[in-house]
């Protein structure tokens, strides 16, 4: 019986954990419905849940743990926001972002990411104090925007373009992702301020289109590699775009899900081939010798295990180490501990046809 008795009392102050957080917010307004709203702030099908203007800037950061009809986009971008920051923080205790130049694509794009979640969780949040600060911070949400589509066609033109298309577009395609990044941004913002003064339709083409042809343009690179892999695949070439692996697996996890497949057979051989390779600071190059390698090693069925020098520096540091170079670069091969070479030389041994000789496993 005591101890029900404890329980019991245990119960009643759980049940008072929800009274005690809302004592120990500061009180907010009571929020309105649509037709209490100027009609600048009111949202097709939302009825209610408005927050009342000219409140102080308190009352407006203290409603992101209220309940009202931005409740959700606020979380939702903000959550998003700092997922992408602590990516940052774990990508910067593994790559050199100051001195590596094949990181700072990869840096854009995770600053531009932070940047446009970040705005728009600050317009969600703010917007509703005024007219102006309306206007203003969703302009600052639509450049969140603008810049997070300017990254992307970074990564995608120095990651994921191949060369024929590259031969085609470098001159003009970062020049068109930035006007049309720049379009996008200004179709937002028109369509925004002519918010009640055009036809929706108007509005949506300004604002869709735009953003349309910036995805089209930014991820080109991408779509080059699936037509060109398809019209081969038709062609019962299935090898042709190696790097379409990367693709289809977003790229990362490919080579994890490849070194499950081969960690088992790995413990019953006596000597195991390891290839080291990287998964954020490679350039297209370094890209395409490492498909390259792991295509000719899966065709010569020969047994290997994928370590990414991506998951740490120490990882990194002992590829280095052992290779005796401490500027190399994957891929890097080797039998367990026995440095065997890199791209170069493992090329120079297939057309040699001595791969096995290379990886001393003759």
């Amino acid at each position: 019986m005591e101890r029900l008795g404890r329980l019991f009392i245990n119960l009643q102050q759980v049940r008072q954990v929800p009274q005690m957080l809302t004592e120990a917010l500061p009180c907010t307004a009571n929020t309105l419905r649509d037709t209490e709203v100027p009609c600048f702030f009111r949202e097709r099908y939302i009825h209610s849940g408005y927050r009342p203007l000219h409140q102080t800037w308190r009352y407006y950061f203290w409603s992101l743990l209220q309940r009202h009809n931005e409740t959700i986009n606020v979380w939702t971008h903000l959550i998003g926001a700092l997922v992408v920051l602590s990516k940052i923080a774990r990508f910067a205790e593994t790559v050199d972002f100051m001195n590596d130049p094949h990181s700072w694509p990869l840096l854009i794009l995770l600053l531009s990411s932070a940047s446009y979640l970040t705005f728009s969780t600050v317009a969600h949040l703010l917007a509703a104090k005024s007219e102006l600060c309306h206007y203003g911070f969703f302009y600052l949400d639509y450049v969140g925007v603008a810049l997070y589509q300017y990254g992307s066609a970074v990564v995608h033109y120095y990651y994921a373009i191949e060369e024929s298309w590259h031969a085609c577009v470098r001159g003009c395609f970062m020049p068109i992702a930035s006007f049309l990044c720049c379009l996008s941004c200004f179709g937002c913002c028109y369509g925004k301020y002519r918010n009640y003064s055009l036809p929706s339709w108007v509005r949506k083409i300004g604002q869709v289109v735009p953003s349309a042809l910036a995805y089209s343009w930014d991820t080109s690179p991408v779509f080059h590699r699936f037509v060109i892999w398809f019209l081969s695949w038709t062609r019962g070439d299935f090898r042709s775009s190696p790097a379409l692996l990367f693709h289809f697996g977003q790229s990362k996890r490919t080579g994890t899900d490849r070194l499950q497949k081969h960690k088992g057979t790995l413990r019953s051989t006596a000597m195991g081939i390891k290839l080291y390779y990287t998964t954020v600071t490679a350039s297209r190059e370094v890209k395409s010798q490492q498909a390259e390698v792991i295509r000719i090693l899966d065709s010569k069925s020969i047994k290997y295990e994928l370590i990414d020098i991506s998951v740490g520096g120490a990882v990194r540091d002992e590829m280095r180490s052992k290779s005796g170079n401490p500027t190399a670069i994957p891929p890097q091969i080797f039998n367990e501990d026995q440095y065997c070479g890199n791209y170069e030389m493992f090329s120079e041994a297939v057309e040699a046809d001595t791969v096995e000789q290379f990886l001393k496993i003759a």
